[in-house]
């Protein structure tokens, strides 16, 4: 994705171009992917607050990324995961560790990640997603989703070329003038 994002496109890049959006989306056949993924409200939250730790949910994303095959063939039990993941997130990453560890206490999480979390669930079941990638452009899934640069680049050629008309001058069809 950052090589596409950073590959020319149009009269720029393809990021200067596009709106990106990425949502995380829960899939219950992953160990423990609820629970890593609660952190991302809380990486969220803590942006929101102070733009300037907004790289904390890129890292993040990356470290899970990092660690995916651990975690997900991780053995342990739930209750052992949300101490021992949260001990390794902050040790790793330097963010304070209490905040981490209390997102899986219904009592002392501040962030309502567990609802917030399912929350986005939610979302995601309601818009047809059930595996991932899923990609949607301009509100439409996508059927399969594209591999590698080339193959994104030639997609979004063909969505901007649907949409753009050579008729048009600044918004007003040649007929209306």
């Amino acid at each position: 994705m950052n090589e596409l994002l950073t590959t020319a496109w149009l009269d720029g890049t393809v990021f200067d171009q596009i709106q990106l959006a990425i949502t995380p989306t829960v899939l219950p056949y992953h160990v423990h992917s609820f629970e890593v993924a609660q952190m991302l409200i809380y990486f969220m939250d803590v942006c929101i607050d102070d733009p300037t730790k907004c790289d904390q949910i890129n890292q993040y994303k990356d470290y899970c990324y990092a660690n995916y095959a651990s975690v997900l063939s991780d053995e342990l039990s739930l209750n052992e995961f949300i101490v021992s993941w949260p001990n390794q997130v902050s040790a790793d990453l330097g963010v304070p560790l209490t905040p981490l560890l209390n997102l899986y206490d219904r009592d002392l999480d501040t962030y309502n990640s567990n609802r917030a979390l399912r929350d986005i669930f939610d979302y995601a079941l309601a818009k047809g997603i059930n595996g991932t990638p899923s990609v949607f452009i301009n509100g439409v899934m996508l059927d399969s989703t594209p591999n590698t640069v080339n193959q994104w680049i030639n997609h979004l050629n063909t969505v901007y070329e649907s949409q753009y008309s050579h008729n048009n001058v600044q918004g007003v069809r040649v007929q209306d003038l």
